[in-house]
Order: structure tokens, then C-alpha cells, then sequence
């Protein structure tokens, strides 16, 4: 439903997969706090394997 409606601000210009993308962010940001990215920590310690 809220992709329907950006969809529809943006005059249909905004793509399917970039407005899904956004909407998981949104949710993940909302319900966690923060993105989850692949990168690596900073402050993460050298990997020993």
C-alpha cells in the first residue's frame, strides 16, 4: 500500500525494485533502529580465520 502510494506522488517515475528497496530500509530502520549493511565494522576485530 505505501509503495502504491509512492508510486503515485512520484507520478510513476519511481521503479519498482528502487521503491521496495527504500520500503525494507524504511522497515528495517523503523523496527531495529538501523540499516543492516554486509560491511564490515570499524571497531570490528581482525578476523583470526
Amino acid at each position: 500500500m505505501l509503495g502504491d502510494v509512492a508510486a503515485r506522488f512520484f507520478n510513476g517515475v519511481v521503479p519498482k525494485e528502487l521503491a521496495s528497496k527504500a520500503l525494507h530500509a524504511f522497515k528495517s530502520l523503523v523496527l531495529t533502529g538501523e540499516i543492516p549493511t554486509t560491511d564490515r565494522q570499524p571497531a570490528a576485530r581482525r578476523d583470526t580465520r
